[in-house]
């Protein structure tokens, strides 16, 4: 599968060869765990990408550091903090590492993580390293949020970080996104598609809810294409407040039992 922004993808991925640390910034429903994932399978040449998801460690400082080394599939000792990992990993790998930490944030604001300053450090240090690149991914700038040892405000975040936002999707990127799916679609109702999504506030988001529910709403054959894109987009937006049935598929799929 193609990058779904494949400038934006290239970019990030020079300035993380250069051993420049990174912090990127972008919402939810911006197609941000896609762009990890491009990353991962671009097939970089002596390369390893290890992404974590820090809602699953911001509890356990050793469940980090054991995923991490696992990763590696290196056997040996667990090391116990990510500056031995760090050293191990430049003595014991010949391949540099793209390090990735997704919803970094869950460290940020937070009283109850289980780290100390050290960590944050010691992830300062990466830059340093010629084997080991960064990725930050959070909400906001990292440096508008502060971070709590021992239940108690620290400072704001010192992490050495180039800040950088995650580009809006544009209508081309969209429109070769849905192509390379294979929809059973026509030209312009895969424009129209891409219209709706490229003007919401969550357009990667949508791109999949819509693709999702594509072959429900091609059973109905009454109803414009047009007007089952805008009765999905309002089912969409009422999902995202609070999950409700969507009455127009069910009624869709009822139909189609009936056939």
């Amino acid at each position: 599968m193609p990058a779904l922004r494949p400038v934006f993808t290239n970019n990030i991925i020079q300035t993380l060869q250069r051993g420049v640390s990174i912090n990127l910034i972008a919402q939810n429903g911006q197609g941000r765990r896609r762009l990890l994932e491009d990353i991962k399978c671009t097939g970089l040449k002596n390369t390893h990408v290890i992404i974590l998801n820090i809602t699953n460690y911001k509890e356990s400082y050793h469940e980090f550091i054991a995923a991490m080394w696992e990763s590696f599939k290196i056997k040996k000792t667990v090391p116990k903090s990510l500056e031995e990992l760090i050293e191990k990993v430049i003595n014991l790998t010949e391949y540099k590492t793209i390090l990735i930490l997704h919803h970094f944030d869950e460290l940020l604001n937070n009283s109850n993580i289980d780290c100390d300053t050290s960590f944050f450090d010691q992830l300062n240090s990466i830059k340093d390293c010629k084997k080991i690149s960064l990725l930050c991914v959070t909400n906001q700038a990292h440096d508008q949020s502060v971070i709590c040892i021992k239940n108690e405000v620290n400072r704001y975040s010192w992490l050495d970080l180039d800040k950088i936002r995650l580009p809006k999707l544009t209508y081309d990127e969209i429109m070769v996104e849905l192509k390379y799916r294979n929809l059973p679609l026509s030209t312009e109702e895969i424009s129209l598609i891409s219209k709706v999504t490229y003007s919401h506030t969550k357009p990667y988001s949508l791109l999949n809810y819509l693709v999702e529910k594509i072959a429900i709403i091609q059973i109905d054959k009454e109803t414009t294409f047009s007007a089952k894109l805008e009765i999905l987009i309002k089912q969409y937006n009422l999902d995202m407040v609070k999950p409700s049935n969507n009455e127009y598929l069910s009624n869709v799929l009822h139909s189609s039992n009936r056939i």
